[in-house]
């Protein structure tokens, strides 16, 4: 077996899978799927407002543990055109895309705040107010539709030149209010945020900012003073110091070199006395020495006496023996 080339292991009984045939070369289409025409007005026009939702939906089976559960939002379609088609937004298209967001957002204010806060009043009126002029602007050319074609291109001219006032209108709000950040915000923080904005141009509102403006700066102010007057205290007072400690050592630096001198003469004092100590313990040693010499002599003296009186008394007794022997043997 090659060890360059992978081990291939086959079996007699499993059948070779058959290759599928998907695609019909006639049609260049599989044969389940049909190819229908659609038209997307008469669609939009049908499923107008209509949505799936999938958020109650179980899709547990007999195997898996139950409560299954899809993720599912709603949502709708402003438009058919999207941003990467490259074609430009109509009047009519951009008209519709206002008018849904406006009534949406009309939607949202009378049903959660009903139009009866204060600092929402002008906006709420204010939106209400566009709303009811752009669904007399749809209705009027709707009516119109059933004339001739002189009639039409009337209805046509003044929906544009209503959706032109109404972008006026809405560039001169932005102006005031300023513009929102675009993406994906919610309707209720959009609303709060034109709240928000509204209320600064509020005279009373404007007043309580400028005195705590005010007194804001004011506070500034006073930690700047005082950040520009803790440096020259705290210099001040670093001297003030160090003067201190400067006449502590005046007499002790002026008495220095006469302690330097008595520490030296001390120095040397010591070494002597140091060198005394240690010629006093050797002469010690020596006498020690000297003494354990003497008492070791003194030992065999004693000895040496001792025995000289020992053989001195046995010389003499036998000096006296032969002395009587020999007079003995005189007579």
């Amino acid at each position: 077996m090659s060890a360059m080339k992978e081990d291939v292991y086959e079996s007699e009984d499993v059948p070779e899978r058959p290759e599928p045939k998907y695609f019909n070369d006639d049609l260049g289409l599989p044969e389940e799927i049909e190819r229908i025409h659609i038209d997307i007005e008469t669609v939009m026009k049908k499923f107008q407002g209509r949505l799936v939702s999938a958020e109650n939906v179980d899709f547990s089976d007999s195997i898996a543990a139950k409560g299954k559960r899809s993720y599912g939002s709603t949502g709708y379609v402003l438009e058919v055109i999207g941003k990467g088609t490259g074609e430009p937004e109509t009047p009519a298209q951009k008209f519709n895309r206002l008018y849904l967001e406006i009534s949406e957002l009309g939607e949202e204010i009378s049903n959660q705040k009903a139009g009866a806060d204060v600092g929402t009043g002008v906006s709420t009126d204010l939106l209400k107010n566009m709303l009811d002029r752009m669904k007399a602007n749809q209705d009027a050319p709707s009516g119109k539709k059933s004339g001739g074609d002189g009639v039409n291109v009337s209805g046509a001219s003044f929906l544009d030149g209503n959706v032109a006032a109404f972008e006026k209108r809405i560039q001169r709000i932005e102006g005031l209010l300023g513009d929102l950040p675009s993406g994906s915000q919610p309707l209720v923080s959009a609303v709060e945020d034109l709240r928000l904005r509204a209320d600064v141009l509020n005279p009373n509102f404007l007043e309580s900012t400028d005195s705590r403006l005010n007194t804001i700066l004011s506070k500034m102010k006073q930690v700047d003073e005082k950040k520009e007057q803790a440096p020259a205290d705290e210099l001040e007072r670093n001297v003030d110091e160090l003067l201190a400690l400067m006449k502590k050592w005046d007499p002790i630096c002026t008495n220095l070199p006469s302690q330097v001198k008595k520490l030296n003469s001390l120095a040397r004092l010591h070494e002597c006395a140091q060198q005394f100590a240690e010629r006093m313990g050797r002469l010690s040693s020596t006498r020690e020495l000297i003494e354990k010499e003497i008492s070791s002599n003194r030992e065999n003296f004693d000895y040496i006496h001792s025995m000289a009186k020992k053989e001195i008394t046995s010389l003499v007794t036998k000096i006296e023996k032969m002395e009587a022997r020999l007079d003995k043997a005189g007579k």
